[in-house]
């Protein structure tokens, strides 16, 4: 794909991009209130609530990046989608049918994977080398702020009413309206990408492959260690959703660290940032999760 830069972004067209990363992880917001759930939604599995979010974003995300820059403009998706997850978002603050809000989460979480892509696609686009490597890290230092804002507001409202947690959505307000800031990019003309052109950029797919599959399995246990947070503390007496959130903030915090110290380790590391992540990732649940060792947290925490 080649880059045709149509305008520099300043300062308020970065920030525009940054505010898409912000919103990176939207889809869980409401998993701190999950145990308030299950306790209105009596013998209904509300992980649904989460995991039916979750995977609808995974196909908002793939049909972003199919029409991304070549029938769609990234800042038409990013409208659009930050609207939808605006509506989608509060809208179950009005329901009461377990049906329903599931049919309206499938929806949110379209719109959450039409945005999740376009921050990090726009900053490839519009920037090189080592500025690139920083605005990325700066792209997850953001991420995490708002995985920080969405948790905190969407705990301390599930202590009111499971129907306040939702009310945490709202927060995507902040990309809709920087949206309009985002720099525009030419769509290519129809036929109007030579052969020589388009050859010029060819896809490793298994390199592509590996990194995804790796991704996918570590979302997959990360995912299912956050949507357990909120009913671990109630079943050990622990504290309600509000000290869930505050647990899972700890988590988006180190995610901030990482965001801000990225573009100097990638520059030194480059392809073994990957395994150097996923080995610190697993030091953290050797000692987090519950293991039959002397050193384990498990009798401290019952």
């Amino acid at each position: 794909m080649e880059r045709n830069k149509v305008n520099q972004p300043g300062l308020i067209g970065t920030l525009a991009m940054l505010s898409l990363t912000l919103m990176g992880l939207g889809a869980n917001a409401v998993t701190p209130a999950l145990s308030t759930l299950a306790a209105h939604f009596e013998g209904k599995d509300v992980s649904f609530i989460q995991t039916i979010a979750t995977f609808s974003m995974v196909a908002g995300s793939l049909v972003a990046g199919a029409v991304m820059g070549k029938r769609l403009r990234a800042k038409t998706l990013a409208v659009w989608g930050s609207l939808l997850s605006l509506v989608f978002g509060v809208l179950p603050v009005f329901l009461d049918h377990f049906a329903a809000i599931l049919l309206v989460r499938l929806v949110f979480g379209f719109a959450i994977g039409l945005i999740a892509p376009l921050g990090n696609a726009m900053i490839m686009l519009n920037f090189e080398g080592s500025r690139q490597a920083k605005l990325i890290g700066l792209g997850t230092f953001a991420m995490n702020i708002g995985g920080i804002v969405f948790q905190m507001i969407s705990g301390v409202l599930a202590d009111f009413s499971w129907r306040l947690s939702f009310l945490s959505h709202s927060f995507f307000a902040v990309a809709l309206v920087m949206a309009f800031f985002l720099p525009k990019e030419e769509l290519p003309e129809k036929n109007g990408v030579s052969k020589s052109s388009a050859g010029k950029e060819k896809m490793n797919w298994k390199t592509v492959g590996l990194i995804g599959l790796l991704i996918l399995v570590f979302q997959t246990v990360n995912l299912s260690v956050m949507m357990s947070a909120s009913t671990i503390f109630e079943v050990r007496n622990a504290g309600g959703a509000a000290v869930a959130a505050m647990a899972l903030t700890a988590f988006s915090a180190a995610g901030m660290a990482a965001g801000l110290v990225f573009g100097k380790v990638f520059d030194k590391w480059r392809r073994f940032v990957f395994p150097l992540a996923f080995a610190d990732v697993a030091i953290g649940a050797f000692v987090v999760f519950p293991v039959p060792a002397p050193w384990s947290w498990e009798r401290g925490m019952r």
